[in-house]
């Protein structure tokens, strides 16, 4: 079966509601019309299985079977056919079979499990060869005993945590519905089966039990880290459990200085309550495997971190850097104090790294070498001689990243005046951020960059008032009231495209087009009022669906805000799987922080969900604690927004008149607050009404 139809199969078999074409075009990045083809392609394959499918004008398709008849499907579906692989799929198997063996396997086992002939699979264990070598781990090839890979535990551990990390989707991280390290968390142009593969290394339930407490331990901890930082903290943590009886053994006299490191009580803590949760009794060796990366971590702002050498020194070796670049690249640099600054900060990581024995990868080193070369060969000759001062030679990771600093301030010479207010979210770094900002000033129409900030720290309330009118984004988030544009942190053609075609929406709506632009569109004015009154009926229908269906509770009793959570995802519809999704969703999204409007204790929750379309407040007999927001506050009111799975920039736009209603409009905000049903429905009616006329 195509690797296309098998993933429309699985979004059909994973989706209890109807579902669009253009849903599952968006969901696959494949046409309409492809879609529709591939979907005939399947009537004989619904047929040998029994499989009713339900098709509706306006609502979509759906199949209509057993739940055990749905799962047992979807087993077979997710073993999927390793047939066809192309040949870095086939390694990435490979690699992963050979990391999860427990004893010596034969290459007849690989011949038949990817269904390659026993010439293929010679030629590409001898190219995955190099990859273990690098990990610090020995392929063993013993004709008669078969394959398996040998070496130290810990070289396996992080064998395993950089095989992962370099092979997620960044842009799809931080959305509610998909499920860390899970196969949607890998590359969407990966095969199913390569992504079952990948997440069959780590037990899912566990990360999942250890990244909430982590969470849990230190709520600020996504804000302080890089996402790939906090992912491997994680990945390591749940191979330090799922791979306990497999002692680490490292040097005892490195392993004794752990308790010299101001991060050394953080770090214990923490691996006290993992060890009673578990049951576990950790090491010296856990401890300090642990505590290294997070010393060695990049950090988003600002290093806590002790360094082994003195300010003075890093300063006088990063000044050297620099004056020598840009000698050589002939642009003046040393002015740029923030150059100086993250280039500090990305030494002292790299002399604790450098001791330490940390490698570190750089998933974007191949676009910074292509679209970077030569300042990447200038940066690479003059670090060269930090040799001397680290003992061993600079890797071209650790040169990519800095590489990275001198890029940013290079594109920061040629910025622009700014008139759209955006805030930047790049899951990459401080230099990633960097670059990605001043790429966009130089190469975007106009606009402002207020600030760059974690995808953590969102509070869409908070960014509204400060009249930010756009998020750019290098990962996926569910927003509700500004509109978000996903960009590659390198910032590639395509991403340019969309977002200038987001900028002149914007533009439009708040009037500040040019003249020239006024000019030039006067000639497809005439065409609007057609498409206008298109446009009317489409929101009156809207409106019509979300009054109708409008939901409200008084006087509800609830203890927690978890509770008021599970009270609404079962009451606010009928279908019990519906119901899941936007318990699990509602519960996603808060993970990252309540929405808080004011002081009166109302709050925003919001999800997507299937095809739901609802709006609706739940006041409370009692007000409850809300500790996850910070300062700590009283819910008394929810204000409830359910949208939609399937984008519609439409549907956004007009239901987040009502949020941006409760942030401008007191007199609408004590309506939401104080009033009955009636009222609120009549002053969310006139949002609306005002919105489309």
């Amino acid at each position: 079966m195509d690797k296309q139809v098998m993933a429309i199969l699985e979004l059909l078999l994973s989706e209890y509601e109807y579902i669009t074409y253009s849903y599952i075009s968006d969901r696959l990045d494949i046409s309409v019309r492809t879609v529709a083809r591939h979907i005939k392609s399947l009537e004989g394959y619904f047929h040998n299985h029994r499989i009713q499918v339900d098709t509706r004008r306006g609502e979509g398709i759906r199949l209509i079977l057993p739940d055990e008849e749905r799962t047992k499907l979807k087993k077979l579906v997710n073993k999927n056919d390793s047939s066809g692989l192309p040949a870095v799929e086939r390694k990435i198997v490979l690699i992963c079979e050979l990391l999860g063996l427990q004893e010596p396997a034969k290459s007849y086992y690989f011949s038949s499990a990817l269904k390659i002939s026993l010439g293929t699979v010679g030629r590409d264990l001898e190219e995955i060869e190099p990859w273990f070598s690098q990990q610090g781990l020995v392929l063993v090839r013993c004709r008669g005993n078969g394959l398996f890979v040998t070496g130290a535990e810990k070289a396996f551990r992080d064998a395993i945590v950089n095989l992962l990390i370099s092979h997620i989707d960044t842009r799809n991280i931080h959305y509610s519905y998909i499920e860390f390290m899970g196969p949607d968390f890998f590359k969407k142009e990966l095969s199913r089966y390569t992504k079952i593969k990948l997440a069959g290394l780590m037990d899912g339930h566990l990360l999942e039990n250890i990244k909430k407490i982590v969470d849990n331990y230190d709520k600020n901890i996504k804000e302080s880290l890089v996402d790939e930082s906090y992912f491997k903290l994680i990945l390591l943590l749940g191979l330090m459990v799922q791979r306990q009886e497999k002692k680490l053994v490292l040097d005892r006299e490195s392993v004794q200085t752990v308790k010299s490191f101001a991060q050394y009580d953080y770090i214990i803590k923490l691996l006290r309550v993992i060890e009673k949760y578990y049951n576990l009794t950790l090491q010296d060796c856990d401890v300090y495997n642990i505590l290294i990366h997070f010393v060695a971590a990049r950090r988003r702002q600002g290093l806590a971190v002790e360094q082994s050498q003195p300010d003075s020194q890093l300063a006088e070796l990063a000044y050297k850097i620099i004056n020598n670049i840009q000698q050589e690249l002939q642009v003046k640099l040393d002015y740029d104090k923030d150059l100086l600054k993250r280039l500090l900060d990305h030494l002292k990581l790299l002399m604790i790294r450098a001791s330490m024995e940390v490698k570190v990868t750089n998933n974007f080193l191949e676009p910074i070498k292509s679209d970077y070369r030569h300042i990447f060969d200038v940066v690479k000759k003059h670090i060269a001689f930090l040799e001397e001062v680290i003992g061993k030679p600079v890797s071209d990771e650790e040169v990519g990243y800095i590489t990275i600093h001198f890029a940013a301030s290079l594109v920061a010479l040629e910025n622009n005046a700014k008139s759209i207010r955006a805030i930047v979210i790049c899951m990459s770094g401080i230099g990633t951020s960097k670059i990605l900002v001043e790429k966009i000033k130089q190469e975007v129409k106009p606009v402002n960059i207020v600030a760059t900030i974690s995808s953590h720290a969102i509070n869409e309330i908070e960014l509204s008032e400060q009249g930010i009118d756009l998020i750019i984004s290098s990962v996926k988030i569910e927003t509700f009231i500004l509109p978000v544009v996903v960009v590659n942190p390198l910032l590639r053609e395509e991403d340019k495209l969309r977002l200038n075609r987001k900028i002149n929406e914007i533009e439009e709506r708040k009037n500040i087009v040019s003249i020239t632009k006024r000019v030039t569109d006067k000639a497809v004015q005439t065409k609007q009022p057609e498409s206008g009154g298109k446009d009317t009926g489409y929101y009156l229908a809207l409106i019509h669906r979300l009054l109708e269906h409008f939901y409200y509770q008084d006087q509800l009793v609830v203890k927690t805000k978890q509770e008021l959570i599970g009270h609404i995802a079962r009451t606010i519809v009928d279908a019990e799987a519906l119901q899941a999704t936007i318990l699990r969703n509602l519960l996603k999204r808060e993970e990252y922080g309540s929405t808080v409007i004011d002081e009166k204790g109302l709050v925003l929750l919001h999800c997507r969900a299937g095809d739901c379309l609802r709006v609706g407040i739940a006041r409370l007999a009692v007000p409850v604690d809300d500790l996850t927001n910070d300062p700590p506050a009283k819910i008394r009111t929810a204000f409830i927004v359910v949208l939609p799975q399937e984008d519609d920039d439409r549907i956004v736009e007009m239901v987040s008149q009502i949020s941006k209603a409760l942030i401008v409009d007191k007199t609408f905000l004590y309506e939401v607050c104080d009033g009955n049903k009636e009222i609120a429905v009549e002053s969310i009616s006139r949002i609306l009404f005002n919105f489309i006329s």
